[in-house]
């Protein structure tokens, strides 16, 4: 579930907030509200769904892919839009 920023804007940065502040757990981050990094795990986000929104580097060098895993897009009509609701655990 995609949580808002505090001034209920998406963030900016599709990785805003995916990870801890290591300087905050340290005792020595700065930033406070500007950080970009979770200081809580209540503000840790799911990463980002990025699978299929760019196309297949190995297609793009005119080679065959033949990754049954491959997280790229196979053709035009298979790409997609980023979208801020697109996190792993609404992946599909």
């Amino acid at each position: 579930v995609e949580q808002p920023e505090p001034s209920g804007r998406a963030p900016r940065n599709k990785f805003q907030k995916t990870k801890m502040c290591t300087l905050f757990l340290n005792g020595n981050c700065k930033k406070r509200g500007r950080c970009n990094f979770a200081h809580s795990e209540e503000e840790v986000r799911p990463l980002p769904n990025l699978s299929r929104t760019k196309l297949c580097p190995t297609l793009l060098s005119g080679e065959i892919c033949v990754d049954k895993d491959c997280p790229f897009a196979h053709s035009p009509e298979e790409l997609r839009q980023w979208h801020i609701d697109n996190s792993v655990e609404n992946s599909g």
